[in-house]
């Protein structure tokens, strides 16, 4: 009889030593089941497919592009005129064909570019002297004209060479609606213009 009543206490013990961690398992599956840990859980699975489920992201590639002018084939020719000084002031206009273009200060390089070919052939323009590059700018309502010219080295003219170039300049671009001009000499302002004539130091 001594040896159930120690199987009982035995099991009695078992039971009341693995009652704690019963009570912990039923706790922790009561707090799984309460409607905000729920909610939580689902929300975490709806994101963890959606992370799955979002395709790699593409790589982007930087396209660069060159943009040229090109002149419009539908558009006929221009005929502008470039006005040549001579000495004592005599001045004579010469037709030159171009071709048209919207862009007034390209429109402007190009009678430059050929007023300069006019003044070559009659020896006034010297050769180391390159076209000007142009850019038109508003002041106060008037219209100036910047040039520069790129110079490796200033060519040699005599004062009266000189004065007739920056006379047919000014006066071509008179002509065709510049109210003032401003130069630079490798994208800077110069006291002279070639070796002899002096210029404005500011744009203004």
């Amino acid at each position: 009889m001594p040896r159930p009543l120690q199987l009982r206490h035995y099991r009695y013990t078992a039971l009341t030593s693995f009652g704690p961690h019963f009570v912990r398992a039923g706790a922790a599956l009561r707090a799984a089941y309460h409607p905000v840990t729920f909610i939580g859980l689902l929300i975490l699975l709806v994101g963890v497919v959606n992370l799955c489920s979002v395709p790699p992201r593409q790589r982007v590639e930087r396209a660069t592009v060159t943009l040229e002018t090109i002149a419009l084939a539908d558009e006929p020719p221009v005929e502008l005129e470039v006005v040549l000084v001579g000495d004592a002031g005599a001045t004579n206009t010469r037709l030159v064909e171009l071709p048209a273009s919207p862009d007034a200060a390209l429109r402007l390089t190009g009678l430059l570019a050929a007023l300069r070919e006019v003044m070559r052939e009659d020896g006034r323009w010297p050769p180391e002297l390159p076209a000007p590059q142009l850019f038109l700018l508003e002041r106060r309502g008037v219209t100036v004209a910047v040039l520069n010219f790129s110079l490796a080295q200033r060519p040699t003219v005599t004062i009266s060479q000189e004065h007739q170039l920056y006379a047919s300049l000014a006066a071509t671009l008179q002509r065709h609606g510049v109210g003032e001009m401003r130069i630079l000499i490798n994208g800077h302002p110069s006291p002279v213009f070639i070796n002899h004539l002096a210029l404005r130091r500011s744009l203004d």
